[in-house]
């Protein structure tokens, strides 16, 4: 009988976005990367990352308020030197939104309205800061409370000119009732020009970031930082502004702004413009570095790491982080024992080379046959073609068999879990909750029949390639073109003769923007995936490359989470017309687009 602390959450994978994560939990469950710990530097990133890769977990933690918390050898550190010291502001819709519709401000006035509102925002997630920063380096509760109220009144005279506030809380209240009076006057101003919202926050109107530096001056006369120190800014999800906006930031990243560094997310090409406010746009060597978390096999692996085992270890942390902290936690169960091997995947399923050779003589072309037979008994029989057809060829010969309400297996095991994860987090926790609650009565952790990872497995990936639809604008466009290559793909593994060079990628030659917006997009929503080298793995090819579907499409699809031999685009769109299908998206002229 498995004991569990009945205080705890009993499933630890309820919660698979961090922003609903508090500084309480996030900590106990983050996984350090090498990645992150790039992050950690005296240098301006931009860091891109599908939906449900990291970023807001990433740049959350990267914030005093949760990096003090993270029981971690290097954070604690980095904490301990006080030469980082990161500040996380989210950007969020309630007024982000607000911004692209206050239309009938000119481009001047969008542009103060706009910093007005950052300024507010950066200098209220400076308070969480200050409150980490006083609990970390004062000695006893007496100096926690002498330092805040020296620091809270300097603070409130520097933004209100009121040297009566002496707590961070009054600090906050104040500046909330700031924001709510000058939303309110700035809507009156529209119907009486009598009113001056100017007059209103006066000391946010200064130029962007000058409140918060102001407030970080004040902060260093009362505790002590290096002269090194960074201090970061975090902006989470700003593809949520305009390219406007981005030039407003751009400018920021161009020049040395007192000590201050910024680390902002945002979805692959969604950074949407290299210019400035001055006449030089960024230079990405010298004013900021890319940083891309969908590639952390690509990042992180070594000059002869395996692909496979990386993935695997994050998604061991992950899941143990996740069990560690639970209700589970001295339950000793583990990943593996609950999944088993994958039929498909694991090298631990071996077929004899007698079925292995009727396999392939009844599903592959003559080349691949007369090689099979010529290797037939030899270790290079095991490494060129067992290896590499084995999982392509069970599944083809499950889908010719599998008839019916039948139970397949095809989608199942410890392997073939952390390949459709595909390293994104979100999405490796969002299919352990659907496991753990479907697993029986009740939810759990016990052994998951096959048959029921398989269907779980199916259900997700139908509904990931369904959800794209409701995707604002064009959710429908990437639906079409994601199905057609799907679709592409399905037809190569299972209708067409077999050889070790199968076909799952697509490499972009389409000169049609439109086309290339709608892939763009399948990047960001994380359901096509860039192949990027080790040599570059923070550089995204832009209207070119090579890209494959992301592997949680591929139980949808029926296909091998594999990365495959590549076609031309130009050739999948053909294959549309040729064949009839989805016709509307595969003319030559695209016209739905």
């Amino acid at each position: 009988m498995v004991l569990f602390d009945t205080a705890k959450v009993i499933n630890p994978f309820e919660n698979d976005n961090a922003r609903n994560s508090t500084v309480e939990d996030l900590p106990k469950q983050f996984v350090w990367t090498k990645t992150f710990g790039r992050l950690i530097s005296q240098k301006n990133h931009i860091v891109l990352g599908a939906r449900g890769s990291g970023k807001t977990a990433i740049v959350k933690m990267l914030s005093h308020e949760y990096l003090s918390r993270l029981d971690h050898p290097q954070a604690k550190q980095v904490i301990r030197s006080r030469k980082f010291v990161g500040i996380y502001v989210p950007m969020r819709l309630s007024w982000v939104g607000e911004l692209k519709s206050s239309v009938w401000l000119n481009e001047s006035e969008q542009e103060l309205h706009f910093k007005w509102r950052l300024n507010v925002s950066c200098c209220a997630s400076y308070l969480n800061t200050l409150r980490s920063c006083i609990d970390c380096y004062s000695g006893d509760v007496a100096e926690r409370i002498l330092t805040e109220r020296a620091v809270a009144q300097k603070i409130s005279k520097a933004w209100f000119e009121d040297e009566s506030i002496f707590t961070i809380r009054e600090l906050r209240e104040k500046l909330s009732e700031i924001e709510y009076n000058k939303l309110v006057a700035e809507q009156r101003a529209r119907v009486d020009l009598q009113v001056n919202p100017a007059a209103i926050g006066m000391a946010f109107e200064l130029g962007l970031f000058d409140p918060l530096k102001r407030a970080i001056e004040l902060t260093k006369q009362f505790i002590e930082f290096p002269a090194d120190v960074a201090w970061a800014v975090c902006l989470d999800e700003a593809e949520y502004l305009s390219e406007f906006h981005h030039v407003i930031l751009n400018s920021h990243l161009r020049t040395f702004a007192d000590g201050l560094f910024f680390k902002i997310t945002t979805m692959p090409y969604k950074h949407y413009t290299l210019e400035t406010n001055t006449s030089v746009p960024l230079n990405r060597k010298d004013d900021f570095s890319y940083i891309y978390l969908d590639n952390l096999d690509v990042a992180a692996r070594k000059s002869k790491g395996n692909e496979f085992e990386i993935l695997e270890k994050f998604c061991e942390d992950i899941f143990n982080k996740r069990i560690k902290n639970s209700a589970w936690a001295d339950s000793g169960v583990k990943l593996k024992s609950l999944l088993g091997s994958s039929y498909l995947l694991s090298s631990d399923e071996k077929i004899d080379h007698s079925r292995m050779l009727l396999l392939v003589d009844k599903h592959c072309n003559e080349r691949t046959r007369l090689r099979a037979r010529e290797l037939q008994g030899t270790q290079r029989f095991e490494d060129e073609i067992s290896r590499k057809l084995k999982g392509a060829l069970l599944l083809r010969e499950l889908r010719l068999t599998h008839r019916g309400n039948s139970n397949s297996v095809a989608f199942s095991g410890y392997e073939m879990v952390i390949r459709c994860a595909d390293a994104n987090p979100r999405r490796f926790i969002s299919l352990l909750n659907a496991f753990y609650n479907g697993s029986g009565e009740g939810g759990g952790f016990k052994p998951i029949s096959p048959a029921v990872q398989d269907k779980i497995l199916r259900a997700y990936s139908y509904d990931e390639y369904k959800r794209m639809v409701y995707e604002p604008n064009q959710g429908q466009k990437v639906h079409d073109v994601l199905s057609l290559i799907g679709k592409y793909f399905q037809y190569c593994l299972h209708s067409q003769k077999l050889s070790t060079d199968m076909v799952l990628s697509f490499k972009f030659n389409v000169d049609d923007d439109n086309i290339w917006s709608v892939i763009a997009d399948a990047v960001g929503l994380g359901l096509v995936r860039p192949i990027v080298e080790r040599s570059g793995f923070d550089t995204l090819p832009v209207k070119s490359g090579v890209f494959r579907l992301s592997y949680i499409l591929a139980p949808h699809f029926n296909l091998l989470p594999r990365r495959g031999d590549d076609v031309s685009l130009s050739s999948i769109l053909s294959f549309g017309v040729d064949r009839g299908v989805e016709r509307h998206i595969a003319s030559p002229q695209l016209e739905l687009l």
